[in-house]
C-alpha cells in the first residue's frame, strides 16, 4: 500500500486554476469582441463591471496569481529596471512590470506569455486605506492616457450604528456615480436584472465557502488557511461567474466528507495556528508543506476568514448596491478601528481552538503590517498565546528566508509544548 502523504490539500481546489487561466486567456480577446476593459485596484465591485459586460484585469489578483505560478520575479525585474523602487508594494510593481511589457515600453525577449495582457480603456481604484492604491491607479492612468474613477471607503472611527449607516450610504452614492461613469463609456444603460442574477450566484458561492470554513473548527481541521487562499478566485476575481457557486459547493462537499471520516488537511495535526498577514503567494507550496512537516495546521487567518464577503447571508439581490457597500465596510480590516480588529481576531482564535499566533509581516505592504505589533501584543496577552514573527511578502520571493522563518515557527511550537506540559495536557 502506498504511504499517505502528510500534506493533504483539498483536491477540488485544483479545478480553480484552469478557470483563472481561461479567464486571462479570454481577457486578451476582449477588444476583438467589442467589449471594454477596466484595470482595477483594491476591492473594486467587479459584479458591477460584469453586469455592464465590461471585462477587467484586477491588478492585485493578477500579481498574486503571477507569484503563485512562480512568474512574479520577472515582472518585478522589469519594473525595477524602469526605475521603480523595490520598496514599493510588490503587487503594484508586478502589475507595472506587466504594463511596461504590454505597452512595448521595454524589450520583451523571452518574456512569459502570461506577462502580456490587454490595454485598458479605463482604470478604477477603491481605496481601503492603502496609501499606494491611488498613486498606482494614477501611474497607469497616465501611462495609458485613459480615464479613471476613484472610490474611497470610509474609515470606522467609533463603530456606531449611525456611523455605519452613513458609511454605507456614502459608498452607495459612489457606486451609483461609478455606474454612470460606466454607462458613459459603454453608451449602454446598466443591466440591473443581470446585476441581481450575478448577486445570486455570488451569494451561493459565498455561503458554501462560509459553511466550509465553519467546518474547519473541527479537530482535526479538514482544510487549511492555504487551502482557502487557493480557493479565493470563485468569490474574488471570478465572483458571480457561471459555475463558481457549483465549484464552491463541491469544495464544501469534500470538506464535509473529510469531517465525516475525521480526516485532517494534515495527517498529524498537533498544533492549530492563526495566520496574520497577506498570503505568502511566491512560496505558498513550500510554506504549507513546511508547516505540515512540523505537525502544525494553520487553520485560519483574518485575510481569508474576515474578508471576501465574509457574511454572505446578508447578500440581498433586491438591494445589490447596499449589499456591496455593507460588504466593503465589514470585510476590509484596513478601515476597521483597532478595537474592532482585536475583537475579530480574538473571536477567530477562540472559535478555531488556536494554540499559537503566526504574524507574517509583508515587507512591501504597509497597510497590512502597520498595526501588526500592537495587534499581536494585545491578542497574545488577552489569550495567553505564544507568537512567531516572520518576514515575507505578498509576491516578492526575495524577502523570504525560509530557514530563519521556520526557526521562529519551531520556537513557537516549543513554547506551545511547554505550556501543555505545565497544564498537564494537550489541546489536540
Amino acid at each position: 500500500m502506498a504511504e499517505k502523504k502528510a500534506f493533504n490539500p483539498l483536491k477540488t481546489t485544483r479545478e480553480i486554476r484552469p478557470m483563472v487561466t481561461q479567464y486571462y486567456d479570454d481577457l486578451k480577446r476582449t477588444h476583438q469582441e467589442g467589449r471594454l476593459v477596466g484595470w482595477c485596484f483594491g476591492f473594486v465591485p467587479s459584479l458591477i463591471l460584469r453586469a455592464a459586460n465590461v471585462a477587467y484585469l484586477w491588478g492585485d489578483q493578477y500579481s498574486a496569481s503571477a507569484a503563485a505560478r512562480g512568474l512574479a520575479t520577472g515582472l518585478h525585474d522589469v519594473a525595477e529596471s524602469a526605475g521603480y523602487s523595490r520598496s514599493i508594494c510588490s503587487y503594484c510593481r508586478a502589475n507595472i512590470g506587466s504594463t511596461l511589457l504590454t505597452r512595448g515600453a521595454v524589450p520583451a525577449e523571452n518574456a512569459d506569455p502570461y506577462y502580456f495582457t490587454v490595454i485598458p480603456d479605463f482604470v478604477v481604484s477603491i481605496n481601503p486605506h492603502c496609501h499606494t492604491n491611488m498613486y498606482w491607479m494614477d501611474v497607469l492612468r497616465r501611462q495609458f492616457n485613459c480615464p479613471a474613477f476613484y472610490l474611497q471607503t470610509p474609515h470606522e472611527w467609533e463603530r456606531t450604528e449611525v456611523e455605519t449607516r452613513e458609511a454605507i450610504a456614502l459608498t452607495v452614492r459612489q457606486f451609483r456615480d461609478f455606474i454612470s461613469f460606466i454607462e458613459d463609456l459603454t453608451h449602454q444603460p446598466f443591466d440591473w436584472d443581470r446585476f441581481k442574477e450575478l448577486m445570486i450566484e455570488a451569494k451561493k458561492a459565498g455561503v458554501s465557502r462560509h459553511e466550509g470554513m465553519e467546518l474547519c473548527r473541527n479537530i482535526p481541521s479538514p482544510a487549511t488557511f492555504f487551502d482557502w487562499l487557493n480557493s479565493l478566485a470563485p468569490v474574488n476575481l471570478l465572483a458571480g461567474a457561471p459555475g463558481t457557486a457549483e465549484l464552491m459547493e463541491k469544495i464544501k462537499t469534500e470538506i464535509e466528507e473529510r469531517v465525516a471520516r475525521k480526516e485532517g488537511a494534515i495527517l498529524d495535526e498537533r498544533y492549530r495556528l492563526y495566520w496574520d498577514g497577506l498570503g505568502p503567494y511566491p512560496m505558498l507550496g513550500q510554506v504549507a508543506r513546511k508547516f505540515t512537516e512540523l505537525g502544525a495546521n494553520v487553520v485560519c487567518g483574518r485575510y481569508v476568514n474576515l474578508g471576501f464577503f465574509s457574511d454572505p447571508y446578508k447578500f440581498d439581490p433586491e438591494h445589490p448596491l447596499e449589499t456591496l457597500a455593507e460588504g466593503l465596510h465589514s470585510d476590509f480590516q484596513f478601515n476597521w478601528n483597532f478595537d474592532h480588529l482585536v475583537e475579530g481576531v480574538i473571536k477567530l482564535c477562540e472559535d478555531y481552538s488556536i494554540d499559537g499566533l503566526v504574524f507574517q509581516i509583508p515587507k512591501t505592504c504597509r497597510s497590512a503590517s502597520n498595526r501588526a505589533v500592537e495587534l499581536v501584543d494585545v491578542v497574545s496577552r488577552k489569550l495567553d498565546l505564544p507568537v512567531a514573527f516572520m518576514e515575507g511578502d505578498q509576491t516578492d520571493r526575495s524577502f523570504y528566508d525560509m530557514g530563519r522563518m521556520f526557526t521562529e515557527v519551531e520556537t513557537l511550537l516549543e513554547a506551545i509544548d511547554a505550556k501543555r506540559r505545565v497544564r498537564g495536557g494537550s489541546s489536540i
